[in-house]
């Protein structure tokens, strides 16, 4: 019984010191932006009528290490992924028609009975490449329980883009004013009421409307976006540091979801150049920057193959600073650039005369990305003040206070088995001792 006993008030505590750690770990926003967010989370909750279906809308991770969604379009149903962008602001896919289109799966007009096309043309610029397609109308289904007639998309017949894809979704901060855009389009036709769009790359969730509470809980930090007339989501930024060491000033960050990667402008060129002059694993796997004339950029590559294990051993940390607080700043290390062939890094230098910081796919993988128009704000979620820390497969921190608590908990168990030891030896000493009284009646 006094076995028992023991064991319940260690267990006990040992409750206690679990629940210490959660609430110690609760890390929410501030006050004004979680107000902010609460009334946009309710307001979302009462939206019966609106996305419910969209908000399991899944993502999958392409090739080209951009995340997309399966749309179907027409009657009957054609199936296509299309990339989710942050960059641009119509919804388009390729015309079975166009020969320089590089898709295996391109949209068939003729298939579809209640496809309609117009004589507006429409031209669109991505780094990678142009688009030239006609305003076309068909139905589009989003999922099972959401479809939409007469549904304006655009239809691309000439391309000179160099990679495979099925074709993009455009949500642009301007998008939400664009004629024929996909978030436009969804806010005439009364499926969504509030411009809010969240990204979880990592978990391969896209929202749209709505707010899930745990995203709330999440230790957060924002930034009021540039209203410019790029249509793009930006932000100020106010400093940059590799490994702590500043390397640049005031400039302006980008977040494109339909980017594989971090773009700087040319004037980084040769700070990375030197970086990678006095490393020893980028000199003895011969890494350098190489120039691709198409796409006007230059890419990390290395010539031999790179483990994990070795680039690991040789990280940098990129850390972004929003503005002169020192918690107010996300970050990410280079392992996270590294590309799946094990040669090169998403780590491109822009050739043309580009003055902002393009954040990309990987920048999403790490952390939930928050869109609001209605406050025009950007929130990004799950940063943290010790970014040395993080695993490169989650964005969970080591900190002090878990260290402490792992310390505790052995000590509980060893305790508990100390106790278990002693009880042991008591009762085998109780047991000799009953043996020799025995023996000496």
């Amino acid at each position: 019984m006094v076995f028992n006993q023991n064991i319940i008030i260690y267990f006990s505590l040992f409750n206690f010191i679990i629940t210490l750690k959660l609430n110690v770990n609760k890390n929410y926003v501030n006050e004004n932006q979680l107000l902010i967010f609460n009334n946009l989370y309710n307001k979302s909750q009462s939206n019966h009528t609106s996305l419910r279906t969209l908000i399991n809308l899944s993502l999958q991770k392409e090739k080209i290490g951009l995340y997309s969604i399966n749309i179907k379009l027409g009657n009957p149903k054609q199936e296509f992924s299309l990339i989710l962008d942050s960059g641009s602001s119509y919804i388009w896919t390729y015309d079975n028609s166009c020969d320089s289109c590089k898709s295996n799966n391109k949209y068939i007009p003729d298939e579809s009975k209640t496809f309609l096309r117009s004589k507006e043309t429409i031209k669109m610029n991505y780094i990678s490449g142009k688009n030239k397609g006609n305003i076309c109308q068909d139905t589009l289904e989003i999922s099972q329980n959401i479809s939409i007639s007469s549904f304006y998309f655009l239809l691309v017949y000439e391309s000179n883009i160099d990679f495979e894809l099925d074709g993009i979704i455009g949500l642009s901060k301007g998008s939400i004013n664009k004629k024929y855009s996909f978030l436009k389009q969804l806010k005439e036709k009364k499926i969504i009421k509030n411009n809010i769009l969240l990204y979880d790359l990592f978990n391969k969730s896209f929202y749209i409307d709505e707010i899930p509470q745990l995203y709330l809980e999440q230790k957060s930090i924002s930034c009021k976006d540039i209203n410019d007339k790029s249509n793009l989501w930006k932000c100020n930024l106010n400093n940059i540091k590799i490994n702590s060491i500043p390397i640049t000033m005031e400039t302006e960050i980008v977040f494109d979801s339909g980017t594989n990667g971090i773009i700087f402008p040319m004037k980084y060129k040769e700070f990375f150049e030197n970086i990678i002059k006095n490393n020893p694993l980028f000199q003895k796997n011969k890494c350098e920057f190489q120039y691709f004339k198409n796409d006007q950029v230059y890419e990390l590559v290395c010539i031999n193959e790179i483990k994990y294990s070795q680039i690991n051993t040789s990280e940098y940390f990129l850390e972004f600073y929003l503005d002169k607080g020192k918690n107010n700043f996300f970050g990410i290390k280079l392992t996270d650039l590294f590309g799946e062939d094990n040669k090169t890094f998403y780590l491109f230098i822009l050739e043309r005369k580009k003055k902002e910081i393009v954040l990309g796919a990987p920048f999403f993988e790490k952390y939930p990305i928050l869109f609001n128009l209605e406050e025009n704000l950007i929130n990004i979620f799950g940063v943290g003040s010790n970014l040395y820390k993080y695993n490169r497969n989650s964005n969970y921190k080591i900190e002090t206070i878990h260290i402490i608590i792992i310390i505790i908990i052995i000590f509980i168990i060893f305790l508990i088995l100390l106790r278990i030891y002693c009880l042991y030896r008591r009762k085998i000493s109780q047991n000799q001792f009953e043996f020799r009284v025995s023996e000496i009646r």
